[in-house]
């Protein structure tokens, strides 16, 4: 992620945010999945900062929906859905510095969300012989009656 300064120079901060709700099931909350770094920063302003975002999903995590109610929930208008955030708030950085107690904030909140897919299944190790000998059954057929044939005419020589 950039952030530019087309402001003055801006001091602020990342922060993963969880919104709570009455009867939320465990795959609301992920916010010990994100991380953005850095945390803190300070813009000037023309220049571009860059911010590294990470999501680490737990090796036990189940398949599913994690983060939000329904995969809408990146949609506008479908705030209601959207559970876990990644928040970045900033303001004037001489007034940060000074510690004015009116400083202003302004911010915007990110909605993040997760579709863990289940574990691929490991292909079987005659999965490739398999197809081999399927696409070319017709090929093993003939060459069956061959080999047949061969054992029939080495018998007669043979009596």
């Amino acid at each position: 992620m950039t952030l530019y300064g087309d402001l003055p120079d801006r001091a602020g901060s990342w922060r993963i945010f969880y919104k709570q709700i009455e009867g939320d099931s465990e795959n609301m909350n992920i916010t010990s999945w994100i991380e953005v770094t850095p945390k803190d920063y300070t813009i000037k302003t023309g220049e571009a900062k860059h911010f590294m975002l990470i999501i680490n999903v737990p090796s036990d995590a189940s398949p599913g929906l994690w983060g939000a109610t329904t995969e809408d929930a990146g949609i506008a208008g479908h705030a209601a859905q959207r559970r876990t955030y990644i928040e970045f708030k900033d303001a004037d950085a001489e007034a940060v510095v000074q510690g004015a107690g009116s400083t202003t904030y302004t911010g915007i909140r990110i909605p993040v969300s997760a579709n863990v897919l289940g574990t691929p299944e490991k292909p079987s190790p005659l999965e490739g012989i398999t197809d081999t000998l399927k696409s070319n059954i017709l090929s093993i057929a003939v060459l069956a009656v061959i080999v047949v044939l061969l054992v029939i005419l080495l018998r007669r020589r043979k009596t």
